[in-house]
């Protein structure tokens, strides 16, 4: 479990130097407010993937019927909740925790290429 909670660290750090890189990059080459319009798509972007893993995590769970060996032993059948695997619990703490941190750094490092700043 640690170690899936350093790995997504991990990659949430390697996700924001990405993305200060090509902001960057844009600012340098193309101009400003390009630079603050791929910023913004990024932004929409990964707000729309955790917004989306939040609703497919706290969607119904899934009653699998049971078959007719598993009828004659007793058994019930089976229930699948998502996101309740073995590291349900890092992918709550992706959702809920470490992607908003994640969006609140990408939008206070996009403020410096709003148009009309200087974007050094």
């Amino acid at each position: 479990m640690e170690t899936a909670v350093l790995a997504l660290a991990v990659f949430a750090v390697a996700i924001y130097f990405v993305f200060v890189g090509i902001t960057k990059t844009v600012n340098r080459f193309i101009g400003n407010r390009v630079a603050f319009v791929s910023a913004l798509v990024m932004i929409l972007l990964m707000l729309w993937g955790t917004i989306d893993g939040i609703i497919y995590c706290s969607a119904d769970p899934v009653d699998i019927p049971p078959t007719a060996e598993q009828l004659r032993l007793g058994s019930d059948g089976a229930t699948i909740h998502n996101c309740d695997g073995p590291l349900g619990g890092t992918d709550r703490l992706g959702l809920y925790l470490i992607s908003p941190l994640l969006i609140c750094a990408m939008v206070i490092s996009s403020r410096r290429f709003l148009p009309g700043r200087n974007g050094v």
